[in-house]
């Protein structure tokens, strides 16, 4: 198929400043990174910590709560500035609707690494992809649940497949009339694709191992000349994120892919249910719902695929229990500590106050819910089995009459707690109210 002439032009590469560089993986220089662009907006007259987190590129709010700490002992330069900020994090924003619930998705859950799309950022991708191809060009979203269930002909009538492993749950909700085919895939195992795109709209997780294979599957489906654009961590996300960048170019470029263009910070992202609840725990409540921002890489496919698939990356399954709106996920495949099927504390108010992979205690959650809480058990199969039979009304599992009673009531308790969060009066069940829960 003919290009169109905006599709042929080739478009200019953005350099990085050398002001934005970090260097090394070391916190210690992130740190020092972070304190340095804190400082730059400070000076700059910024009083407000959710604006201060907005004009940073990327940068987690407890980082930068934590910058404001160190430069409030020992830049007294800044005049009490970062005293007045810190301050400004503890004061609570009035609660904002989530746009892709409103779409009639759930809530993600915090095991999904799953972060949507903010509506300017749909209509950011839906601008690149029109501009720069025909209108009979074929288009693949690839895990952007909000850019395919966007009721809006935002394509111009471009015929779009959807690719995830969360169809069946977007099935819940009529798909929109631009959707023209839908294929559950997982990409974290290698699968063929027939079918070739001439572009693709990808936002995989954030971290290598699943970028080399969501890479690597956009790879095989990108037509020669077509156009993948990419949701990508903008460089203050996390300490190493440039050394994880070069990586991922070489990776690109043995896949066939030339980086055209990097526009920074242009793709804005809705703050989930798990991640609010995560900063609320860590004390920081003025924060933008939509404060996170990505990095949009533009790239074209100039060569047949070099690159040899990973190897597929298997993950222990977590059996999910939906009230609602409310998910619980039980790790059932762990192996029995005991025989109490209670909920056991891991954190001070039982919400993770982080949502970072590297914190330790997310090794020892059994159960985990929308809302980033996280608990124990010493024996998940028989919690899993007795909240199994509160929903269907079966009994199934022998276990002490008040065992299971006790269960049922710490778990109702959650519900309740995470469906006022949700607000949804689908979701605000009680333990007196067990049969209105079932999912």
């Amino acid at each position: 198929m003919t290009r169109s002439r905006a599709a042929s032009q080739p478009l200019s590469v953005h350099v990085t400043s050398r002001r934005w560089l970090v260097v090394g993986i070391e916190s210690t220089a992130f740190d020092e990174w972070v304190d340095e662009r804190v400082t730059e907006q400070i000076r700059l007259g910024e009083i407000d910590f959710g604006s201060l987190v907005r004009h940073l590129p990327g940068v987690y709010p407890s980082d930068v709560r934590g910058s404001l700490d160190r430069l409030s002992v020992r830049d007294t330069s800044l005049n009490g500035h970062p005293q007045a900020l810190i301050q400004s994090s503890r004061t609570s924003r009035s609660p904002q609707a989530w746009g892709s619930v409103a779409l009639g998705l759930l809530h993600p859950h915090p095991l999904d690494f799953e972060w949507r799309f903010h509506r300017q950022a749909v209509d950011v991708l839906a601008d690149r992809c029109n501009r720069m191809t025909g209108p009979s060009e074929h288009v693949a979203l690839v895990a952007t649940p909000t850019l395919a269930m966007t009721p809006e002909a935002i394509f111009g009538g471009r015929p779009v497949t959807y690719v995830g492993a969360d169809t069946t749950l977007l099935a819940r909700s009529a798909w929109p009339q631009h959707i023209r085919a839908v294929r559950n895939a997982d990409l974290l195992e290698r699968s063929s694709h027939a079918s070739k795109y001439g572009v693709v709209i990808m936002d995989p997780p954030w971290y290598d191992e699943h970028l080399r294979r969501f890479l690597w599957f956009a790879a095989s489906c990108t037509r020669m000349h077509g156009v993948l654009l990419l949701a990508m961590p903008a460089i203050g996300t996390r300490p190493g994120i440039l050394d994880e960048h070069v990586r991922n170019r070489e990776w690109c470029s043995r896949l066939g892919f030339v980086v055209e263009q990097v526009e920074h910070g242009a793709l804005a992202y809705e703050t989930p249910l798990f991640e609010r609840n995560a900063l609320r725990a860590a004390g920081i409540l003025n924060t933008p719902p939509d404060w996170r921002r990505g990095d949009l890489w533009t790239l074209r496919k100039v060569k047949p695929n070099r690159g040899t698939w990973p190897g597929d990356l298997h993950r222990t399954p977590w059996f999910e229990h939906r009230f609602g709106h409310v998910r619980l996920r039980i790790d059932r495949g762990a192996a029995d500590q005991g025989s109490d099927p209670v909920l056991l504390p891991i954190v001070p108010g039982d919400v993770l106050p982080t949502v970072s992979r590297r914190d330790v205690r997310r090794g020892h959650a059994r159960v985990w819910t929308t809302g980033n809480r996280i608990f124990g058990c010493d024996a998940p199969e028989k919690l899993g089995s007795i909240l199994d039979d509160w929903q269907t009304g079966l009994t199934t599992v022998a276990v002490d009459d008040a065992v299971r009673r006790g269960v049922i009531d710490q778990v109702g308790e959650i519900l309740e707690v995470e469906g006022n969060e949700i607000d949804s009066p689908n979701t605000k069940c009680t333990t007196a109210a067990a049969q209105g829960c079932a999912g």
